[in-house]
This record gives structure tokens, C-alpha cells and sequence, in this order.
């Protein structure tokens, strides 16, 4: 029985799903995946400097269910003994420069998912139309749409 439940708790640390962001420069996407997972992917320190992605980042994003309360926590500060380990996602942040295009191809070739990211300030521009194209290229069926930065924009006064 222990060789069992060893081998489900090496199954739940691999990763089920590959996710990927994608969206024109601006558009939030390196915001969207620190919301997900607690974690700033600007690795690089040209990248910090300009606030951009230019390598693709990455995040791990750990789903925990907890047995006291059943409800479910992403990316837990402190990892108790009443947080059960139930999924386990990795997530890469594209660059959206067109510049760096190859590497938007390769960090979205084997992906699960797409976060594909619209700045609702900037709306649909030409990199969004260029992302969209290669998110189809990729044959990934599953793509959810996220309006970023909604804050920004004013709110009209009747």
C-alpha cells in the first residue's frame, strides 16, 4: 500500500498541464501569471529593467486542497499538513515583442492551454492578431481570454 500512495504523490508533483501566456507586449501577461502563482518571471535583469519578458518565463502553479475546509489555495505561502497536494500546472510567460517571435513559437508548441492576454486599455493591435495566428498554429483547442489592466481605463459618469 505505501509503494501506492508513494507512487501518486510522485504522479501529483509532475506536471499535468503545460499553460502558456501569449499576447502583445503590455498586454499583462507577465501580471496575469504572477496573480496565478505568486511568482514574478522577469528573471533577467535586462528583463527587470525594462519590465518585459524577452526569455520565455516560468512559473509553477500547485493547487492544494485543504481537508479541514475542503476549499482549494494556489501557490500557498506555507505548506501545512492539512493542505493535500492535488494538481500541479506549469505555466510559461511568451514574450510579446514581435522581435522575439521565435521564442513565442517555441515556448507554445506543446501546450495544454492558453492564457491569452487583451489589455483592455490597448485592446485588439496588431501583435494581438500575430499571437492569435500563432496560438492557432499550435493546435491547442483549450484558449481562455483574459481582459487585463480593466483598472486602467475610465469609467464613463452618466
Amino acid at each position: 500500500m505505501s509503494s501506492v500512495l508513494s507512487i501518486k504523490n510522485q504522479m501529483a508533483k509532475q506536471a499535468i498541464m503545460c499553460i502558456a501566456t501569449m499576447g502583445s507586449v503590455g498586454a499583462g501577461k507577465t501580471k496575469l501569471n504572477e496573480a496565478l502563482t505568486a511568482i514574478n518571471t522577469l528573471r533577467h535583469q535586462r528583463e527587470r529593467l525594462q519590465g518585459t519578458t524577452i526569455n520565455m518565463g516560468h512559473a509553477e502553479l500547485y493547487i492544494y486542497r485543504d481537508q479541514k475546509t475542503n476549499d482549494l489555495v494556489m501557490n500557498p505561502q506555507y505548506i501545512t499538513h492539512d493542505l493535500e497536494l492535488v494538481m500541479h500546472h506549469s505555466i510559461g510567460d511568451n514574450p510579446g515583442h514581435k522581435s522575439y517571435t521565435p521564442a513565442l513559437i517555441s515556448g507554445s508548441g506543446a501546450v495544454d492551454i492558453i492564457l491569452f492576454a487583451v489589455s483592455a486599455e490597448e485592446g485588439i493591435v496588431s501583435q494581438t492578431k500575430q499571437h492569435g495566428r500563432v496560438a492557432m498554429l499550435t493546435g491547442t483547442e483549450n484558449i481562455g481570454i483574459f481582459i487585463t489592466k480593466a483598472d486602467l481605463v475610465p469609467t464613463k459618469k452618466n
